[in-house]
């Protein structure tokens, strides 16, 4: 495939690069339309176990990219699952599946505020009225009017494995590989894998520790599981971290 060549800066010492872009392109990193096309050359090696050989300034090198460095996906549909259905979905799977923390407890004012006190105003008869009626009418309202979720997140803890979220909202922008589809034309829900190691630093290695391999590969497969599972309960299409079509009896 012949592109523009395209090339910016040589990558900065140490920095992140889990494709080994920094060390083929070692004069200068591909930009533009060239990184787009490496880019999806390198999804399209590593979703078939492929070796690439890519031009460079010293001559055409290949490059394999690890076939198992990414291990999210995505379930995208039509269909919204209401929390409590996600749940029960995923616990079929795993039962140790719960709803993401959401925040934490407030613990009143800061002890310097409890300390000094606060400065309050002193209202009259009809001041206080009025803001009571204006209290009690915002109360109706939100106890009388149901809740409109727009996204909501489930978490699995693997342990020493790490931590596989699941995202569930819309979708402002579904990849190609969705929009193509009829379904979608209404808009579509996203439900997102996401993997998270003890040690985030080894997702941007190019040739991570044995120990996060292993983890990941174990998690992988867990998610795997997960995904199947909402894809049997919502339909839709499954995507790689990469926006490729993944089949479910794939994973």
């Amino acid at each position: 495939m012949l592109v523009p060549r395209e090339r910016g800066e040589r990558a900065l010492a140490g920095s992140a690069d889990p494709d080994g872009l920094a060390r083929v392109f070692d004069a200068g990193l591909p930009v533009r339309e060239e990184l787009r096309v490496v880019d999806w050359l390198v999804a399209v090696a590593r979703r078939l176990h492929g070796t690439l050989v890519l031009a460079t300034d010293a001559g055409p090198v290949t490059l394999t990219p690890d076939p198992d460095a990414l291990v999210d996906l995505t379930v995208h549909s039509d269909v919204w699952l209401d929390p409590e259905a996600a749940l029960a979905t995923l616990r079929g799977v795993d039962a140790r599946v719960v709803y993401a923390p959401d925040g934490t407890d407030w613990g009143g004012p800061p002890e310097t505020l409890r300390r000094e006190g606060l400065a309050i105003s002193v209202l009259d008869d009809a001041d206080r009225a009025a803001l009571h009626a204006e209290a009690d009418a915002f109360d109706v309202h939100h106890l009388t009017t149901p809740e409109q979720r727009t996204g909501y997140a489930l978490h699995l803890d693997l342990g020493d494995d790490g931590l596989v979220a699941v995202e569930i909202g819309g979708e402002d922008t579904p990849p190609v590989s969705v929009t193509r589809h009829g379904w979608a034309a209404g808009g579509t829900v996203a439900y997102r894998l996401r993997w998270f190691p003890l040690d985030d630093d080894e997702l941007l290695e190019e040739n991570p520790a044995p120990g996060h391999r292993v983890a990941r590969t174990r998690a992988a497969e867990r998610m795997g599981r997960l995904a199947r599972a909402l894809h049997a309960a919502v339909g839709g299409l499954v995507t790689d971290a990469a926006d490729l079509p993944v089949h479910p009896e794939d994973l």
